[in-house]
């Protein structure tokens, strides 16, 4: 379970770099510079990349536990998952992790929406 959480650490850091693209991008669209407007896109298409890898390693992590350990993870990583049921540091800090995950990528939804309805609209002469 150590190496999930790893996972899951990473898989946060890599969402998080996509909100400070989406965030960058909003700017540069702002600027009206489509070489700058196309470098970020290319950035944040990276970090999509990156996350894209880390959820295939959480996946070949999972199929090389053991039916209980995977199942446990599985709970852990459900929507589902009920903190009271959480036994010890190593199922709270996936548990937790997790959740993180999810609040961040929610934002980066949302502001990936916001930006895309700007572009789209023309409101930026892209």
């Amino acid at each position: 379970m150590d190496e999930i959480l790893s996972l899951l650490k990473n898989k946060h850091k890599q969402i998080d770099n996509i909100m400070t693209f989406t965030k960058e991008l909003e700017k540069v669209a702002e600027s009206n510079d489509p070489e700058a407007l196309g470098a970020v896109i290319a950035m944040r298409q990276e970090a999509m990349d990156k996350v894209d890898k880390v959820n295939a390693d959480i996946r070949e992590s999972l199929a090389g536990l053991d039916q209980e350990s995977r199942d446990k993870v599985l709970r852990l990583l459900a929507p589902e998952c009920d903190p009271e049921e959480l036994d010890g540091r190593l199922e709270t800090d996936v548990f937790n992790m997790n959740q993180m995950i999810t609040r961040l990528l929610q934002k980066v939804v949302d502001m990936d929406k916001i930006v895309s309805k700007k572009i789209n609209t023309g409101r930026y002469n892209i």
